[in-house]
């Protein structure tokens, strides 16, 4: 079986190869550990040079077969872990690292010394980058499986200066996972000065990685040692006034978590005079953009280490000062920013602090992407707010927006009401908004329409029949007998939205002869409706069958083909129900 199987190997279709390498584990458990050593890694062996995908899935089933060999053969798998972590790909050389560090937490600590160390140092100091970069992200699992660790200490700094800059990256990348494997001493005598290098290090690529991981190392220097080296105030400090955009994006991203770990001050004012800098608009409309929005998607974790007294005192301003920016992008960002604060305050703080204004004002933006992504925050605000105050600012509002040029800021509206059925009760509803769902029914845009017609079925579970009987119906028929074709459509879909919550009294002697007379409609689409309204009333209101079936067999001479489809249909139903 391994023999014919072995054949894939050297296929001319890489997606034969692609399943064998696939299929690894169950070949493995085939073969017995006698062929997996002897026959089966050499095969192995011999894909490490094919193409990207092929290696990439070698990689990861390495790790899958250790458990078919011998445990003194395992190590048999560095040799072609080895060649995978010396290509030129990230992707081999990223799943290469996984599976071979699963490899070494798996060995004893001594036959990591005495196989894992020579690999590591053949890597570190091969004459090609790609090894020593995967040399580099190997650092700290070795570090935690070995006695001696000084020799892996030495290679640290070694690559921290590495010639290539891409072998400097890797090592800002996985600078993180090192530091939490050191002791105070090597913490401070060794890798603090190599992290030191790679922050100030002359490739942006290489600075970015090491910044990028800038508020965990410091992190790990308070874990360790109670607190951080004094450059880490003096860099960040520095990096306020940086002009590098990627360098202030991976900043802004960190800066709540650096205000915690790094202590660069304890002063309100001054952590929001730093963080104003990022929210500064550029002279040019898209340059700094996503830092700007960064930085306003860092206020609400911002605001929570701002001493409660001053918290808004320094928080509204800037907030304010934002709201009329010129990017649609940047104040979608700063409505997400509101709704979070509004989340965060109690109803005392949101009339206060000025959440309120800035909320209302968001509403009423010029965009409607903006008005959309408010109108989202509408159940967080409400749940803050009494019944007063939600009449004085929400409603209002709502009003003038069931008229919105965007369709979208309708049906979003509309989207709302049954929260809001949740919130304040049918009464409510009797009195302030019935009406306004009626307008929303008979909207030109049929999305507009159908998101009604769920609300209103929705609102009809919610409140129960008798306030279906002498809210909904009585609106419905007149809806119904309306001139525009439209508006008799939606009417019959509202009836199918709602039928199971009407009373049986409502049912026979108002809303069956409406739908019955419906069937005599000119326009044929309405009559395709009234088909599938009858066949749904018939389900659940099965006396009505024979009502039904008398109209439909004086309909039977359908002239128009697809609706007599239809009254076909509703026949054979009429005829199954008895």
């Amino acid at each position: 079986m391994l023999d014919f199987r072995s054949a894939d190997v050297h296929s001319p279709s890489d997606l034969v190869r692609l399943k064998w390498v696939q299929n690894l584990p169950e070949i493995a458990v085939r073969a017995g550990t006698i062929n997996t050593n002897n026959i089966l890694l050499p095969l192995i062996d011999g894909l490490t040079d094919d193409d990207t995908h092929v290696c990439v899935a070698l990689a990861a089933q390495i790790a899958e077969i250790v458990p078919y060999f011998d445990p003194q053969d395992v190590v048999g798998l560095f040799g072609p872990l080895e060649k995978l972590l010396c290509m030129d790909s990230y992707e081999i050389r990223d799943q290469s690292v996984q599976s071979i560090s699963r490899i070494l937490l798996s060995l004893p600590e001594d036959e990591v010394e005495r196989n894992g160390v020579p690999l590591l140092n053949r890597l570190a100091k091969h004459i090609y980058w790609a090894p020593r970069a995967s040399a580099a992200t190997l650092l700290s699992i070795f570090y935690r499986r070995i006695r001696d660790r000084s020799g892996i200490c030495k290679l640290f700094t070694t690559l921290s200066t590495d010639s290539s800059a891409l072998v400097r990256k890797a090592i800002a990348q996985s600078a993180h996972n090192f530091a939490a494997s050191l002791d105070l001493s090597t913490l401070q005598t060794t890798f603090s000065p190599a992290f030191k290098s790679l922050l100030e290090d002359e490739s942006e690529p290489v600075q970015l990685a090491a910044v990028e991981n800038f508020a965990e190392v410091a992190r790990q220097f308070n874990v360790i040692s109670g607190g951080v080296p004094e450059y880490f105030h003096i860099l960040f400090k520095k990096w306020m006034s940086e002009k590098s955009m990627r360098l202030r994006y991976a900043i802004v991203g960190q800066f709540t978590a650096i205000c915690t770990h790094v202590k660069v001050t304890t002063d309100d004012i001054q952590i929001m005079e730093l963080f104003s800098k990022f929210l500064v608009a550029p002279r040019m409309s898209d340059e700094g953009l996503q830092t700007r929005i960064n930085a306003i998607n860092q206020l609400p974790k911002l605001s929570n280490l701002l001493l409660p007294e001053t918290r808004w005192q320094l928080l509204l301003p800037m907030l304010n000062a934002q709201k009329s920016d010129r990017s649609i992008q940047f104040r979608v960002a700063l409505t997400v920013a509101t709704i979070e604060l509004i989340e965060q305050c109690d109803e005392e703080e949101i009339s206060l602090t000025g959440l309120r204004e800035l909320f209302i004002h968001l509403l009423k933006d010029e965009a409607a992407e903006v008005r959309l992504q408010a109108i989202s925050g509408f159940q967080a605000y409400n749940k803050k707010l009494d019944y007063e105050i939600f009449c004085k600012d929400i409603l209002p509002l709502m009003f003038d927006m069931t008229t919105d040029n965007e369709w979208r800021v309708r049906v979003a509206i509309v989207e709302y009401i049954p929260d809001i059925g949740r919130q304040l009760g049918e009464l409510f509803f009797s009195n302030e908004l019935i009406d306004l769902l009626f307008i929303w029914l008979c909207d030109p845009v049929h999305s507009m329409r159908v998101a009604t017609v769920n609300v209103i079925g929705e609102l009809c579970g919610m409140f129960g029949t008798d306030w279906s009987d002498t809210t909904i119906v009585g609106r419905l028929v007149t809806l119904m007998g309306h001139c525009n074709y439209l508006h008799r459509i939606v009417g019959l879909l509202t009836v199918q939205a709602i039928i199971e919550f009407i009373s049986t009294d409502k049912l026979s002697q108002v809303l069956l002869p409406k739908v019955l007379e419906l069937c005599q409609d000119k326009v044929p689409n309405v009559r395709i409706v009234v088909c599938n309204t009858l066949a749904k009333l018939i389900l659940v209101y099965s006396p009505a069958t024979s009502a039904v079936r008398a109209a439909v067999t004086k309909w039977i001479e359908e002239s128009d083909p697809e609706v007599k489809g239809y009254v076909a249909r509703v026949l054979d139903m009429t005829r199954g129900a008895e």
